[in-house]
This record gives structure tokens, C-alpha cells and sequence, in this order.
């Protein structure tokens, strides 16, 4: 596939890159091992020794690839050290099956980005629909990340969407990412409460995340203010401390869609922290991926919104909102 993705299954309204599979059954929305058939990332990843050129084997270190069915080359997903264990997607993100089945958790999607090396599982909470603002919704939902690159461990991390224009939000608490580690167990008693507790610790994220967005709704800033946010989000880039032509419009771009994006609550006289916040992941979820000439571009900013630097600098974005409002206090 292209754009960066292995396979992928999504609810809903069909991706921007036009990939994947639509679930239909709303049974596979609650069964994991179904979901990922259909996303077709059920593979098996192996551990392999590596070797060099001349035959010798590196012992320190281990290849993880994917095996294949057609008989064709394993790809390589990553290398690891000699006590790394593999743990197949369908454990991994397996521990989410408790929520599917019991909580009324629902997947929304599930796929994997490059030949298998990294996984992710986007499910839906029931019954966390805040509201900042008058009309303006904001859903909980929560992303599984997992991989065989040895990158990461299972984590599960409390992701907000905007309805309005279906922004991905920072929790924006205390600077916090609310990465949540997963752990594996053999006990199906410690697997049930290891999920109620996790729902729990989502619910509870969630309802910090409305207040924290109540309070940036509420807080009104001029456009002398917004510019000032701007420069300490994305600080001037040359040697002489000046911004670049590339920096300046991003700043002029964000400035635009606090006034003009969707959602958008503000004028040529200002706006609030929320909405200053949004119009940055506005920028870097739906316009940066959009300004992308090549398809490798759109990929790069697609895979950054989701799982790097974007995402960071979107978190810092509702941080320093909330800075703000702190000092206001």
C-alpha cells in the first residue's frame, strides 16, 4: 500500500489516503481478532539472527521480521537486542479485547504503517462527549500503539477528537503525553481488572481534558497575543533570529485559522487559547499533510500528526495554552 501503510480497517467515513477497508458489520467494531483480519496485520513476526557480509553472525544484535505466506523474503521490521521477546499484534493489542467485549468500547480503526513495524488500534469510549464551548463536541477516544521494531512498548494514550473538523487534541495536563503502559498476563481475572481500571483512568483523563478546555474556551486573547503565542510555539528558525519564509507562513497559516477554520471562535481583534490551540491542530492534522507536493510528503506529515514530531508540537500547542491561562489565574 502506499502512504506509509501496511493494512488498515476503519469505521466511518473512508481515510483521506483512500486505503483500506470499511467495517460493515458493527460485530467486527467489538472483535479484535476480526478487525484485524480485515486490516489484514494478523501476520506473525519472528525473531532471526543476523549476519554480515563475510557469514560471521552479529550476536548481540537480532533481526524481527514478518513472515510471509507466498513464500517470499521475511521483510526486516527492525533489529533488537539479545533478551528482546516477541510479542505478536494480536496479543498486544489483544489486551484491548476485555473493553470490546464488556465496556462498549468500539474500533474505529486498526492497521499498521510501513511493512508491519509499528500497529495501532483507535477505539472509541462510550458516553465521553465534552463540550468546551456551546456547540462545539469533543469525543473520547484512545490510541493503542504497539510494534516489532522494538521502538516502544504497548501503550495506550487518551486521544480526544474534535467533532467540528475531526481534530486530534492534546490533553494539554500539566505537559503531560498520558501515555498509559500496558501490561501482559496470563490471568483472565487480572486482564478484567486491568481494564476497568483502564477505562477508568480514560474516563478520568477525560474529564480533566473538559475542564482544562473549558478554561481555554473561556480565556480571551488579542491578536498581538495570538502572534506572541505563535512565535514561542514555533520559534524563529534562522542563525541571525529571524523566521524564515517557511516559518512566517506556517505563523500567518495558524493566524488564518483561528479566524477562518472550522470551528473557528476568532476575528481580526482576537480569539480564545481554545481556539488558538485548535487552529495549530487544525494546521498540522488536515492543512500541513494537504500542502505536501509528493506522496512521500503527505506520508511523512500523516505518520508526524499521528505518531511524531506533530503530535509533540501539538501537545505543546494546548500546553502553552494552558500556561497562559495558569498565569491569568
Amino acid at each position: 500500500m502506499s502512504a506509509n501503510i501496511f493494512g488498515i480497517a476503519y469505521s466511518g467515513s473512508t481515510p483521506w489516503h483512500g486505503l483500506g477497508k470499511r467495517i460493515t458489520d458493527p460485530a467486527v467494531r467489538q472483535s479484535l481478532p476480526a478487525a484485524m483480519q480485515l486490516a489484514g496485520i494478523d501476520f506473525e513476526a519472528a525473531r532471526q539472527p543476523l549476519y554480515l557480509g563475510d557469514g560471521r553472525q552479529v550476536t548481540e544484535r537480532y533481526a524481527i521480521v514478518r513472515n510471509t505466506s507466498d513464500g517470499s523474503p521475511a521483510p526486516v521490521l527492525g533489529t533488537v537486542g539479545p533478551d528482546y521477546t516477541v510479542c505478536q499484534y494480536r496479543e498486544a493489542l489483544g489486551l484491548m479485547q476485555p473493553l470490546l467485549s464488556d465496556h462498549g468500547v468500539t474500533i474505529e480503526t486498526v492497521g499498521a504503517l510501513g511493512q508491519g513495524e509499528v500497529a495501532w488500534l483507535l477505539c472509541k469510549l462510550p458516553d465521553t462527549t465534552i463540550t468546551p464551548a456551546p456547540g462545539d463536541d469533543v469525543r473520547g477516544y484512545f490510541l493503542v500503539r504497539a510494534s516489532h521494531d522494538g521502538s516502544t512498548a504497548v501503550t495506550a494514550r487518551p486521544t480526544p477528537i474534535r467533532v467540528v473538523c475531526q481534530n486530534t487534541l492534546g490533553l494539554a495536563l500539566s505537559g503531560s503525553r498520558s501515555l498509559i503502559s500496558l501490561r501482559h498476563t496470563a490471568s483472565i481475572t487480572q486482564r478484567i481488572r486491568d481494564a476497568q481500571n483502564l477505562i477508568k483512568a480514560l474516563h478520568d483523563a477525560m474529564s480533566r481534558a473538559g475542564e482544562t478546555y473549558a478554561q481555554l474556551a473561556e480565556r480571551r486573547i488579542t491578536a498581538a497575543q495570538l502572534a506572541e503565542y505563535l512565535t514561542e510555539l514555533l520559534p524563529n528558525d534562522r542563525p541571525d533570529g529571524t523566521a524564515s519564509p517557511t516559518l512566517d507562513t506556517r505563523r500567518r497559516t495558524i493566524a488564518r485559522l483561528t479566524v477562518a477554520g472550522y470551528g473557528a471562535d476568532g476575528d481580526a481583534n482576537g480569539c480564545s487559547l481554545w481556539g488558538a490551540a485548535n487552529a495549530v491542530a487544525e494546521y498540522l492534522d488536515h492543512v500541513r499533510p494537504a500542502e505536501s507536493t509528493t506522496v512521500s510528503g503527505r506520508r511523512a506529515a500523516w505518520t508526524s500528526a499521528i505518531f511524531g514530531a506533530s503530535s509533540i508540537l501539538r501537545d505543546r500547542a494546548f500546553g502553552l495554552a494552558l500556561d497562559r491561562v495558569k498565569v491569568a489565574a
